[in-house]
């Protein structure tokens, strides 16, 4: 609730979900490269669940009746890059964090490493 009280900033520039849109971007890629029941039931539900996540806190939100709030949604958009195309919000290269960036990259580098350890045997190497 603090955080409304300050000018928006670094990802929610983009979405005011990004976690969500993490969530349903990695389902969605899974879902291209496995067509198997199993594959489509777990990832799928995470597609379903992170989507309607987002409509959901968006639905929920609209009804609270905090201007902070209302003034938020207005800024901020939910579909990736809208605020920023429409004028509403500017993105700086302040926004970016810059440690958080370096250290998704390497996380991402060792999972996309150890993924036949994590997945049953399936090497992306």
């Amino acid at each position: 609730e603090q955080a409304l009280d300050n000018e928006v900033s670094g990802l929610l520039k983009i979405t005011r979900h990004p976690v969500q849109w993490g969530i349903l971007l990695f389902a969605c890629g899974h879902l291209l490269a496995n067509g198997d029941t199993a594959s489509i039931l777990f990832f799928g539900t995470f597609v379903l669940l992170s989507f309607f996540g987002m409509l959901s806190m968006d639905q929920r939100r609209r009804r609270e009746t905090d201007p902070k709030w209302q003034a938020f949604m207005e800024k901020t958009s939910m579909i990736p890059f809208v605020a920023l195309v429409s004028g509403r919000l500017r993105f700086m290269p302040d926004d970016i964090n810059w440690v958080g960036l370096i250290a998704s990259f390497a996380l991402y580098g060792v999972l996309y490493w150890l993924h036949d350890l994590v997945s049953g045997g399936i090497s992306l190497l």
